[in-house]
């Protein structure tokens, strides 16, 4: 089986908190991503829900 390769563009501080993470967790950034999408082909979406925190919810639709 061969391996794709891709390019994300993502903030570098949140790619240091990432990394930071995956290093104690035992993980590289391409084996999280990995798991990532693997968990949402078998969930047939993403494998966690997706909304706005309550306190953003009361202003989301006034803009």
């Amino acid at each position: 089986m061969s391996n794709e390769f891709i390019q994300i563009y993502i903030d570098p501080d949140i790619e240091k908190q990432a990394n930071d993470l995956f290093n104690r967790l035992g993980l590289d950034m391409s084996s999280a991503v990995n798991a990532f999408l693997n968990q949402c082909v078998l969930c047939g979406g993403l494998p966690f829900e997706v909304k706005l925190p309550d306190h953003l919810m009361n202003n989301a639709y006034r803009e």
